[in-house]
């Protein structure tokens, strides 16, 4: 029995104000604690994160809006240098037919007006014209076969009329293959 609990005096004093308003003020500190780190910092915290993925949404639509742009403009440039190529292929095929009907403008003897000139097919070009004289339609011909890109000029049919001959010839066009090729590569 020596150890017996209850054998030991009790105190029958009451808990003094202070002490239960300490208590109670530690009770109460622990609740506000709890209720800081349970709701408070989770909501605070989820309100934080809210804002950043507001925040990178935002830069991701931005973003998004830049890319489509950015492809916009791409594209855009590269219908630019598709035209910018049919463009100089036209300037180049230009030059060469602005080329060829020079050097045909200055085969033909100074007599000889030319009344009509077409291209019929891709390599041949018909002329129709008038010459006082035959010798002049043949200096012609001689002078158009005398070019290299010209492979062969074919001597149609002359009439006689009032003031000299009305005649036609067709001109084939010699197109080295290089140019042809060339031609195929940059369409």
């Amino acid at each position: 029995m020596n150890y017996d609990i209850n054998l030991l005096p009790k105190s029958d004093k009451p808990l003094s104000g202070f002490d239960t308003f300490l208590i109670v003020l530690v009770a109460l500190s622990i609740l506000l604690a709890i209720a800081y780190a349970g709701f408070y910092l989770p909501l605070s915290s989820k309100a934080k994160l809210a804002g950043e993925i507001a925040d990178k949404e935002n830069e991701l639509n931005i973003l998004n809006e830049q890319i489509a742009n950015y492809t916009d403009l791409v594209k855009k440039a590269a219908e630019l240098e598709q035209k910018n190529d049919a463009v100089r292929q036209l300037q180049s095929g230009y030059t060469k037919a602005s080329q060829i009907l020079s050097d045909i403008e200055a085969a033909m003897p100074e007599s000889i007006i030319i009344d009509n000139m077409a291209i019929v097919f891709e390599n041949t070009i018909s002329i129709v014209g008038r010459s006082p004289d035959y010798r002049s339609i043949a200096q012609m011909i001689v002078n158009l076969r005398s070019l290299d890109y010209i492979s062969e000029v074919t001597f149609n049919d002359a009439t006689l009329q009032d003031q000299g001959y009305s005649f036609r010839a067709n001109i084939s066009l010699a197109i080295p293959q290089n140019d042809a090729e060339q031609g195929e590569d940059e369409a």
